[in-house]
């Protein structure tokens, strides 16, 4: 049976995931403001160039406009680099996205097994207040950090960082309720298979306790007729 986790660990986890989503989120915004600057320019550029190519389309004169002209391939190798860290930003953010939503299955996992075993198995060494202290604990550092992740993707950074969250977020709760729906299912067969098992249990006992009766009976009655014939034989000889 593999080892549970310390909820402690998981959360300390958990928070090391939130803090590089924290950094990914900064990092994009600067990707991104580099894209869009460069956006910017070349639509600026491009405004300019047009503007001085003709005036109300009765002449074209033709005007000199310093602006940096780099080598051959240099803005294309750095658009594509931009690109490039662009997807890796996001990419990475969507794994530390996988790992918190991981480590905050497991870290549910933990109290629905706790809030099982209270419900099944009496405890008259527990500590409750320890216990109450725990899941409270839990279930506050959960909250903390979604309501963390929430405000981060959504409010501050770009639109796309915060649909990739809602989709994952949406998908996530579908999945978890087709889990919910499958352990359901499966308890539900357990708790027929124990049900099966009790009545085969007790309906062997019966059958037990009526075969002793039915034996006591006959027994007795075996018991009784034999004295009858004994006393018999003492009264008349056969």
């Amino acid at each position: 049976m593999e080892k549970q986790i310390d909820p402690l660990t998981l959360l300390a986890l958990a928070n090391t995931c939130v803090a590089a989503i924290r950094r990914g989120t900064e990092l994009y915004k600067q990707v991104k403001g580099t894209i869009n600057d460069a956006q910017k320019t070349y639509n600026e550029v491009k405004t300019i160039t047009k503007e001085v190519g003709g005036f109300f389309g009765f002449f074209t004169k033709t005007v000199e406009v310093q602006v940096p002209i780099e080598p051959r391939g240099t803005e294309s190798n750095k658009k594509s680099k931009v690109v490039a860290d662009e997807n890796s930003v996001y990419t990475e953010l969507a794994q530390n996205l996988a790992k918190l939503f991981r480590l905050q299955e497991q870290l549910e996992n933990i109290l629905r097994q706790e809030e099982i075993k209270s419900k099944s198995v009496y405890d008259p060494n527990q500590n409750l207040m320890e216990s109450a202290l725990n899941r409270v604990l839990i279930q506050s550092q959960m909250d903390k950090l979604s309501e963390e992740v929430h405000k981060l993707l959504i409010w501050e950074s770009p639109p796309e960082l915060g649909a990739l969250y809602t989709k994952c977020h949406e998908m996530r709760t579908h999945i978890l309720a087709e889990q919910d729906y499958a352990r359901n299912k499966i308890e539900k067969k357990k708790r027929d298979a124990q049900r099966k098992k009790e009545q085969m249990i007790s309906k062997m006992q019966d059958n037990l306790i009526y075969f002793v009766a039915v034996t006591f009976v006959l027994g007795m009655l075996a018991f009784i007729w034999w004295v009858i014939v004994m006393d018999r034989k003492a009264r008349y000889g056969w």
